[in-house]
């Protein structure tokens, strides 16, 4: 007797119970396939990342340092002379006329007054420091204090003063030439120094 397959003996059993041929299908159908199937392959999404660019560094300039402000240069005012330091024990004051006195070497003589014969070493200076007269190396100058053979500055400035005393005489131009001035060395208005060294002094009716 021929060997039947398995589907033609299920056939037969079908068909001996009177079942419909559907049945066969499905049981068909259960079969699993046999192709092999390959999972579908997960692909990248298309589009590139987007590069993160460093940020960038601007280098930092340096503070500017500005160099140090040199101090303003402090000119003397014209006119005014500059003060004279009194020796150590010395001393300033100011005539009634306005004429600045410095004592810069004391003496203990009895000083020189109104109407007293002096004789005096001087050297005459500008207020700008330029020198116009003097009297050192040569003999020393002689007048007659207070009888106006010289001017206001030195009439007031000379009072008081010792034999061996030198001062600073600092006089202003209306106690000096005023608005005429003195030939070429001394101009119109002019502030005076005169630094003054006492070297004689003769009471009235004496000589030296």
């Amino acid at each position: 007797m021929p060997r039947m397959t398995t589907k033609l003996a299920v056939a037969a059993l079908v068909a001996a119970l009177g079942l419909t041929a559907p049945l066969i299908a499905a049981d068909e159908k259960k079969d699993p396939a046999k192709a092999d199937a390959k999972p579908a392959e997960a692909k990248p999404a298309e589009g590139k990342p987007a590069e993160g660019k460093p940020a960038e560094s601007k280098p930092v300039k340096p503070a500017e340092t500005k160099p140090e402000a040199k101090p303003a240069e402090v000119k003397p005012a014209e006119g005014k002379v500059t003060e004279a330091k009194p020796a150590e024990g010395g001393k300033t004051f100011n005539t009634a006329g306005g004429v600045k006195v410095t004592v810069t070497t004391e003496a203990k003589e009895a000083g020189a007054q109104a109407k007293d014969i002096v004789w005096v070493h001087y050297t005459g200076r500008l207020a700008t420091g330029a020198q116009f007269d003097s009297s050192v190396g040569q003999a020393p100058f002689k007048l007659t204090l207070g009888e106006g053979q010289v001017i206001k500055g030195w009439d007031e400035g000379l009072v008081g003063m010792k034999i061996g005393e030198k001062r600073r005489l600092e006089i202003p131009a209306a106690m000096g030439y005023g608005e005429r001035g003195a030939g070429d060395k001394i101009p119109p208005n002019s502030a005076l120094v005169f630094d003054v060294e006492m070297i004689g002094i003769a009471r009235p009716g004496e000589q030296k």
